[in-house]
């Protein structure tokens, strides 16, 4: 199944970032919480990269551009979805 994408959608906060990750054809989400932190986030990007390809994407909100930035600065797939457009 390496050819399958694994859909990741993150929900920023000031403290933690919440993480819903859809693996290929599976039919539900494995969730967790990590603190919003360089570090646990490197710890993600590892993670992550064992179930490429990797689709990742989180809401336009307060906390800005930073967890993107960081994202793709590590090469994983990363879109801002602006709140109006997901629908």
């Amino acid at each position: 199944m390496k050819n399958a994408i694994t859909y990741v959608g993150l929900d920023a906060h000031k403290k933690d970032i919440y993480v819903a990750m859809l693996v290929g054809h599976e039919r539900v989400p494995v969730t967790w919480q990590l603190a919003n932190e360089p570090n646990a986030l490197r710890r993600l990007v590892r993670k992550l990269e064992r179930e490429a390809p990797v689709r990742c994407c989180y809401e336009a909100g307060p906390c800005g551009y930073a967890l993107q930035r960081q994202l793709t600065t590590e090469h994983v797939s990363c879109q801002v979805v602006a709140p109006a457009q997901t629908r």
